[in-house]
């Protein structure tokens, strides 16, 4: 849950978990970037066995941190310190807990400091990636990759001789030389990676919405949201959710079928631009551009959805997103 807006603050937050976890025996994995995990919400999906936090802390000094985030640097690290207390007092494995740490000109040089405190706080892992363009300027480091790659291979080989090549990504995120002016966006979008997906066998991604009350955004990866989940409108024609309503729907089912190359088939047209070198670019430099290419892909997969499935229905209080609404702008 999470990954737009903080989950921890909807008041029901934690019946929902709850529901989930006892119902479904589903995995609890929450976005957060620490700022409202109190002791109080630390203690709760403790108790609940909440299985894995994704901390979003781009900057490990208070000035990086006020760069990319704003104020409460010393509110958040001090947060995960308490976790980590909690944790250890606890005898606890779980949550497994990973820093989200976007790689930019602000932040790179102090990658290796934030690996040596992942690594005393018995940090999961650091999942160092892509910065996106939220609109800050001068930032992204797409204007000077070979010297972005060359501090990659030394955040490596540090890692590697200290010992904490465990927490990096297994493949190094390097900056790839893609312009986005060939001949085509399709070219562009056709050269998508072979690197198979399996998301959708493993995700059920919840977002608040934050315009239409008791509602989500439901999908089965960070990047397509498949679902509109009103669930005072479900459950008022039902008695409980019925998980097969969304895991075993069409839609799901068809994303299933079709999110990977096959010798038969081609990715559908919204998973192959997520694994195209293009968005890639796009998120790092020209999110506007991004975004509206990604809202042209969605609408070519539902249309290749409905033209599989011309009978599919939409199941009341959870409609099929034909697009995406702007308070998801940003995802």
């Amino acid at each position: 849950m999470g990954f737009l807006g903080e989950s921890v603050l909807n008041p029901d937050f934690f019946k929902i978990s709850a529901y989930l976890k006892e119902t479904t025996g589903a995995q609890l994995n929450v976005s957060t970037n620490g700022q409202m995990l109190n002791d109080s919400r630390q203690n709760k999906m403790l108790d609940m066995g909440f299985d894995s936090i994704s901390y979003s802390m781009h900057g490990i000094t208070e000035n990086s941190y006020r760069i990319l985030h704003g104020q409460g640097f010393d509110r958040a690290l001090n947060n995960l310190i308490g976790l980590h207390h909690k944790k250890k007092e606890r005898n606890l494995a779980n949550p497994k807990v990973t820093i989200q740490y976007a790689l930019n000109k602000v932040n790179i040089n102090e990658t290796v400091k934030m690996l040596e405190l992942a690594h005393k706080l018995g940090v999961h892992g650091v999942n160092i990636y892509h910065y996106r363009d939220y609109g800050f300027s001068g930032i992204s480091l797409y204007d000077s990759i070979e010297a972005a790659n060359k501090e990659i291979d030394r955040i490596y080989e540090y890692a590697r001789k200290n010992n904490l090549r465990y927490l990096l990504p297994a493949q190094k995120p390097y900056f790839m030389p893609v312009t986005g002016q060939r001949n085509s966006v399709e070219q562009d979008i056709a050269a998508d990676s072979n690197t198979p997906c399996h998301l959708p066998w493993q995700y059920l991604v919840m977002r608040a919405s934050f315009a239409t009350s008791d509602s989500y955004y439901v999908g089965f990866c960070n990047v397509l949201n498949l679902f509109f989940f009103n669930y005072a409108e479900y459950l008022a024609h039902k008695p409980f959710l019925f998980m097969k309503d969304i895991w075993h729907s069409e839609p799901a089912v068809y994303l299933r079928k079709t999110v990977n190359r096959t010798p038969n088939r081609k990715r559908n047209p919204f998973c192959s631009y997520c694994k195209s070198p293009l968005r890639q670019f796009l998120k790092n430099t020209n999110d506007k551009k991004n975004r509206e290419i990604k809202l042209e892909r969605m609408d070519a997969f539902i249309y290749s959805f409905l033209k599989e499935c011309p009978e599919y229905k939409d199941v009341i209080g959870l409609k099929l997103l034909k697009t995406e609404p702007l308070e998801l702008e940003f995802v």
